[in-house]
């Protein structure tokens, strides 16, 4: 083999680190399910940064509008 052939190659040594990943994430999350059937594990995100300024400084400007809910 070519020094570019072997190049294309290299992710296949990364599959079998991904397998054991996703069966670690797939074994907890039975487990969670198991045990703790109600629990939601939420990932933390900052606020918005129409929410985190104060009201008079939203109503100041008036390119802040509120917005708009995703409802058809």
């Amino acid at each position: 083999m070519e020094p570019t052939e072997t190049r294309d190659y290299s992710y296949f040594i990364s599959i079998p680190v991904y397998w054991l990943l996703i069966s670690r994430a797939a074994w907890r999350a039975l487990i969670q399910l198991i045990h703790k059937p109600h629990l939601w594990e939420k990932t933390p995100h900052k606020p918005s940064a129409f929410y985190a300024l104060s009201e008079a400084v939203r109503e100041s400007v008036p390119s802040m509008v509120a917005p708009r809910p995703m409802i058809d």
